[in-house]
């Protein structure tokens, strides 16, 4: 018990280093330490802001823990050879702008609807 937040006690039993070892890995859990999981939404919302705020896109979603953002483009602003210039575009202003530790997937969806009713 004394190992668990100690590093130096004498006569340390194996088992003492298998609990402070589980210990610090569990600290990396997303919520286990409030100002981890604070950070960890801050940084998810700057990416989502990064790419919100490039023109032509609608809307920008983050999922899969930071790992994949989707964002909607404005199909009348882009065509779809110009979609993936934009996607392009936007993986390097966040590899350029924001720091993360793996590769974030950037997903662009440009989808037009028509509509009309026959009476």
């Amino acid at each position: 018990v004394r190992r668990h937040h100690v590093d130096n006690v004498q006569g340390v039993h194996p088992l003492a280093v298998v609990v402070q070892a589980a210990n610090a890995l569990s600290s990396f859990r997303p919520g286990a330490r409030k100002d981890f999981l604070e950070k960890a939404i801050g940084r998810l919302r700057e990416l989502e802001t990064t790419v919100s705020e490039v023109q032509g896109i609608e809307q920008a979603y983050v999922i899969k823990a930071g790992r994949e953002i989707r964002a909607l483009v404005s199909p009348t602003v882009f065509d779809d050879s110009a979609v993936t210039v934009l996607a392009k575009s936007v993986a390097r202003k966040i590899r350029d702008e924001l720091r993360y530790p793996g590769p974030v997937k950037v997903t662009m969806v440009r989808e037009q609807r028509s509509t009309h009713l026959a009476k």
